[in-house]
């Protein structure tokens, strides 16, 4: 009963039902709390559990969530004989997902050492060029620009950006993230040459993996639009806002 409604739940996330996915994730997690069921099966409701919420900014519970569904990894971890692989996995996610949730509380130092060991334990797992270790990589290299580290920042980004076009492909949507926020950073560098072809690659390709009328691609047009301001080419960038409010709006009468 607790695995159909965990899937059942994880559906409804997917077609962004969060108010049904909480519901049956709270429900699989009560479930799986009062029966004997194994580390693996309650550290994988804590964290799905939480992901909902944070998708809600629901931030409350969501760090004690990911604390117990770490904390229950690791005790797995240390007498496991089957399952290392799986439990390592959803150990490097739960850490991945709390240092997601300090970043967005601006606790950028708690952050980073969460980042870290998602990291070490993706790449241990799953080799050097597996998505999952980018995206580790992706938010060290977003974290540390909020530490203002630009240095590291670029490393990192740089280097997830390369083992999305390698693995996912140059026109997979991950791809554009990581190309639209090394702009982002350049950009708060004043580095504009060098920002310029990142943002406008993004922008292409959530245009075509999207469609036009995405909100995200409405976010590129305006982060394009701000370097033009910035290089003094108002006129192209107020043409790049007026299509990103034409989006946003088009959205609101839907």
């Amino acid at each position: 009963m607790a695995h159909s409604l965990n899937n059942l739940g994880l559906l409804f996330w997917e077609l962004s039902e969060f108010d049904e996915a909480q519901a049956l994730l709270e429900r699989a997690l009560a479930l799986r709390e009062q029966a004997s069921v194994s580390h693996l099966e309650k550290a994988t409701s804590l964290n799905n559990l939480a992901v909902v919420y944070l998708w809600q900014d629901k931030f409350g519970e969501t760090g004690s969530l990911l604390q117990k569904a770490a904390l229950l990894c690791e005790e797995a971890l240390a007498g496991a004989f089957t399952g290392h692989a799986e439990i390592t996995n959803l150990l490097a996610s739960s850490l991945n997902n709390l240092g997601v949730l300090y970043h967005i509380q601006r606790r950028y130092q708690d952050a980073e050492p969460l980042y870290l060991r998602a990291h070490t334990h993706w790449e241990k797992l799953s080799g050097a060029r597996h998505p999952n270790v980018a995206t580790a990589l992706h938010n060290l290299g977003r974290n540390y620009q909020f530490l203002r580290d630009y240095e590291s920042s670029e490393r990192y980004h740089l280097r997830a950006l390369t083992i999305r076009e390698q693995v996912l492909g140059s026109m997979h949507p991950l791809t554009a993230i990581s190309l639209n926020n090394l702009g982002e950073l350049y950009c708060v560098q004043e580095r504009y040459a060098e920002a310029e072809p990142l943002l406008r690659r993004a922008l292409h390709i959530r245009e075509v993996s999207l469609g036009s009328s995405n909100t995200d691609v409405a976010t590129d047009l305006d982060n394009l639009a701000s370097l033009l301001h910035n290089t003094s080419r108002e006129w192209e960038a107020k043409e790049l806002e007026e299509q990103a409010k034409s989006i946003r709006n088009k959205k609101k009468t839907l």
